[in-house]
């Protein structure tokens, strides 16, 4: 379900409980519906070796892949977040047999189903609260862009300081850099801001003698901002907080799409 840009989070990982949530369900449900079946025994997917074989395949993802062996395994569908490698349905011996050779407790079922379904429902609360997450970070990093185009603007004309002296406003403008602290399991590296820097080209110079800023041959220093470049720089950004919007939001509705398919 969830991309590259994803598999550095928990995401891929709540993905796998959702999923095997789901097939344990099916699984408990046909329990219920074979409980009159002669000879019918009970069968589960176990969470105790699901969750270690997650546990495993998890530690095995940390390790360096190579983006050869990554393709390679997409392909395969041999990844490390395969839920289906990790269930397995196997004949429950939790419950008393009856005469009619049938093993299916109702009642454990159903506490069975009402865990499953708690434990389905808090990986769906923890993936949304991480689609949250998603969406702020990807936010503030335009945010931060915006508000630097938004100062450059709203100071074009600014021929004085913070102190009141005459001095022209240097623009902002806002530094990304690669995040390798956020990294796919096909090479890719997340973003961050790296800074805030001011512009040190030189301020433009226009001749207005009468302009208490004026300095002795008559010019006023005004800030080098560009009105067409800001506004396509702000164009740019709104393009790109977008497009990451809809990366997240594509992947919530291939989610959601699933779990109707399912139901």
């Amino acid at each position: 379900m969830a991309p590259d840009i994803f598999k550095s989070s928990t995401l891929p990982v709540l993905e796998q409980v959702v999923n095997f949530a789901q097939a344990r369900h099916g699984v408990l449900a046909g329990n219920i519906a074979n409980l009159d079946t002669p000879g019918y025994k009970t069968r589960d997917l176990s969470p105790e070796l699901f969750q270690e074989n997650l546990k495993q395949a998890i530690e095995d993802s940390r390790r360096p892949v190579s983006p050869g062996q990554a393709m390679a395994a997409s392909e395969t569908g041999q990844t490390p977040t395969n839920y289906n490698a990790f269930a397995k349905v196997e004949e429950s011996m939790k419950s008393i047999l009856r005469h009619d050779g049938v093993d299916v407790s109702l009642e454990h079922q159903i506490a069975e189903i009402s865990k499953n379904h708690a434990q389905h429902n808090l990986a769906v609360n923890l993936m949304s609260n991480q689609f949250r997450l998603l969406r702020a970070a990807i936010s503030e990093r335009q945010r931060t862009r915006l508000n630097a185009i938004s100062s450059n603007l709203a100071n074009m004309s600014t021929t004085r300081n913070e102190a009141g002296q005459p001095e022209a406003y240097r623009p902002r403008y806002v530094t990304f850099q690669t995040d390798t602290g956020i990294q796919t399991s096909g090479g890719g590296a997340g973003v961050r801001v790296a800074s805030v820097d001011e512009s040190t080209e030189a301020p433009n110079m226009k001749y207005q003698p009468g302009h208490p800023d004026a300095d002795p041959n008559g010019y006023v220093a005004y800030p080098n901002v560009d009105m067409t470049t800001e506004f396509v720089d702000a164009l740019e950004a709104t393009r790109a907080y977008e497009a990451n919007i809809g990366v997240i939001e594509i992947t919530k509705d291939l989610g959601s799409q699933t779990l109707r398919i399912i139901a």
